[in-house]
């Protein structure tokens, strides 16, 4: 993400300046206590629990228990360092994050100053700015989706091998998120075996 001002127009400027002012905003709102439902009945209820205990059991009495992924072990984290306000500021981080990864993942694409139009577009979303303040744990899966993208996307260009195996490992992050997001490595596989088929395959 390229944020030096030298050279960039005043379009590219006021948007940088929009997309800090949200930033800052949500910020402050994600100061407030949770408010989401999820958050509430289980996605840092769980965690609290957990850090409580200081084990990571079985809770029988909520299959939601059992629907936990590495962004909870991330909020638990933040609960074992102190409390769940710093779970809170590493959930919002990941808001943070996902922006800036899409900024990354457009200037692949387009041509200045599109890609910052991108990401404010995406940081004023109103289901994402809500959840990025809200305690919900999906923009977790929305981060390492978008890395997984950068990163296989990085190795087409340059085929470092490197890139490859940490597209891989997002891949692998995204699927720890939810379930659903299995469907991230299954399309970035499936992705990668046709390239290297096409690429590889004897001429006619």
């Amino acid at each position: 993400v390229e944020l030096r001002g030298g050279d960039r127009s005043p379009l590219q400027l006021v948007l940088g300046w929009m997309l800090g002012t949200v930033l800052l905003l949500n910020g402050v709102i994600a100061l407030a206590p949770l408010t989401g439902s999820d958050p509430m009945q289980y996605h840092f209820v769980f965690p609290k629990l957990f850090a409580k205990a200081h084990s990571i059991q079985p809770i029988y009495w909520d299959l939601n228990s059992f629907f936990l992924g590495t962004p909870h072990m991330l909020i638990l984290l933040g609960m074992e360092l102190g409390s769940d306000r710093i779970a809170l500021a590493l959930n919002f981080g990941v808001y943070i994050l996902s922006v800036l990864a899409l900024w990354r993942l457009s200037e692949t694409f387009l041509p200045k100053p599109y890609p910052i139009l991108a990401a404010l577009l995406f940081a004023v979303t109103p289901m994402v700015y809500w959840e990025a303040s809200s305690g919900y744990v999906d923009l977790w899966g929305a981060l390492y989706t978008i890395l997984a993208l950068v990163a296989m996307l990085t190795w087409v260009r340059g085929e470092n091998a490197r890139w490859i195996i940490l597209s891989g490992l997002f891949a692998g992050f995204a699927a720890s998120c939810k379930y659903t997001l299995w469907a991230v490595p299954l399309f970035l596989g499936t992705v990668l075996i046709a390239f290297l088929l096409l690429k590889h395959r004897s001429p006619l």
